[in-house]
């Protein structure tokens, strides 16, 4: 038996593939440049405690997909983790980007695109990832991504650039204030996560004129900087996109693509029942 891991800043999902499904699970989300050792060895122990043992026993490779794992270094660390919980496993790490790759073009080539808690994009000939735009992650890039609309609402919200309307509807919702807004932000942990949460208020009421135009502003921003990156390559005009932001605000990311000519293939929230697809045909 297999597992698969596809680990987001978000969430993480475990997927048993034996002779078909066999087991599912969800828990806290892995971004290995965030995290320390005992915070990530912690969420793969919580997995491996609710796997029932006649699964545990028959596994033989581990396959872990996870954000920040790009770098060889990163890879090198979760492989470690890994094998700390799941001992004498076959165990390989990729990015989260392939992932995306595997579940949005299986073995053809495409340009893919990540849009959820951060952003990413790479080209991929159908095999492996040939050129990946710079990331420079969420407090200098992220454009289109949870935590980039979070941070320019509430850029917005601090300089007192919103309607009352728009105020008193996000702090009643959210039981959100100036004061809190700056403590999250500069006081507690994974500041990145926070931003992001607002995009939920913003999802909900992604129709107000306001509001649309942030988030228009924000994947007009991605496009444009992809775009620039990827302009010599062939296959740059159209993209596939990966990740809950992307699903749920698809309406206003196809405007943005539109107004730049840039067509999509299609947009899908998350990869698991693709990667399932991927893997039981290897």
């Amino acid at each position: 038996m297999k597992v698969i891991i596809d680990s987001g800043a978000s969430k993480s999902e475990y997927i048993v593939l034996g002779d078909g499904v066999c087991y599912r699970y969800k828990n806290s989300g892995i971004n290995i440049n965030y995290l320390e050792d005992e915070q990530v060895l912690a969420i793969f122990q919580d997995f491996a405690n609710r796997l029932p043992t006649m699964l545990s026993d028959g596994i033989r490779q581990i396959v872990y997909y996870g954000a920040g794992c790009g770098k060889r270094e990163n890879v090198k660390r979760v492989m470690c983790l890994l094998a700390d919980i799941f001992p004498e496993k076959e165990i390989a790490v990729h990015s989260d980007l392939l992932a995306a790759c595997h579940a949005l073009y299986h073995t053809h080539p495409g340009w893919v695109a990540i849009l959820g808690t951060g952003s990413a994009s790479c080209m991929y000939d159908g095999e492996k990832i040939t050129e990946i735009a710079p990331s420079l992650g969420f407090i200098l890039g992220d454009e289109g991504s949870g935590t980039h609309l979070g941070k320019l609402f509430l850029i917005r919200y601090l300089s007192n650039n919103l309607s009352h309307q728009i105020v008193t509807l996000f702090e009643s919702e959210t039981n959100a204030d100036r004061k809190k807004i700056m403590e999250r932000i500069y006081r507690e942990a994974y500041p990145n996560r926070y931003m992001a949460s607002i995009a939920q208020f913003l999802g909900n009421h992604q129709h107000n004129e306001t509001i649309r135009k942030i988030c228009l502003e924000s994947f007009t921003e991605f496009f444009v900087r992809q775009s620039s990156h990827f302009k010599e390559n062939e296959l740059h005009g159209k993209i596939s996109i990966i990740g809950s932001v992307g699903f749920h605000f698809q309406e206003i990311v196809r405007d943005a693509a539109d107004r730049l000519k840039i067509e999509i293939n299609k947009i899908i929230a998350t990869p698991g029942d693709e990667l399932i697809r991927f893997h039981s045909n290897k």
